[in-house]
């Protein structure tokens, strides 16, 4: 999560961490793009984390890793409570967030990106506050949202796989 703060996520810190990973074998990574960083308040969007976000991508590319993946993870607060009233806005306040990011892509140098992750530990409420039977909704929202940046745009989930299910998720079947 450097890129999230301005001291970690300064150009000279990305490079440094990511020329060390580098020759530590490390050929890609993935990073959020954290909803609640760049949408804090609804319709007001962080450029300073767009910026740094696009940033840490371009500097991946300079030190020789391959291309991100990258996470649309944490909803703000303000949208999981939209999701609890009013789904049908919370699925366009979605997209509007996917859409900042995918434009904030398209402004960034080297080649494009090709795998998304579609939130985080799905199975996770602290992390993932959506139902499983609106998951469909969104995995399509955010292919549709991609497909003009990337068509060949692949999603990926990861779910949480551990004995702390029964606190902080559900099953996944």
């Amino acid at each position: 999560h450097s890129a999230d703060n301005a001291d970690t996520g300064s150009p000279e810190k990305l490079r440094e961490l990511y020329e060390d990973i580098k020759k530590d074998g490390v050929q890609s990574v993935r990073y959020d793009w954290h909803w609640r960083n760049v949408e804090p308040v609804s319709g007001t969007w962080s450029n300073d984390h767009l910026e740094r976000y696009k940033k840490a991508k371009e500097i991946m590319q300079e030190v020789g890793l391959e291309e991100p993946t990258v996470i649309l993870s944490n909803p703000p607060a303000w949208a999981v409570e939209l999701y609890k009233t009013d789904k049908e806005k919370f699925f366009d306040a979605y997209r509007a967030y996917a859409e900042q990011v995918r434009d904030a892509l398209t402004q960034t140098d080297g080649p494009k990106i090709e795998r998304v992750q579609v939130l985080n530990e799905l199975n996770n409420r602290v992390y993932t506050p959506v139902e499983v039977e609106d998951l469909p909704r969104i995995f399509e929202i955010t292919r549709d949202v991609f497909k003009t940046y990337n068509p060949e745009i692949k999603l990926m989930v990861s779910v949480i796989a551990s004995n702390t299910i029964k606190l902080m998720g559900v099953p996944i079947e």
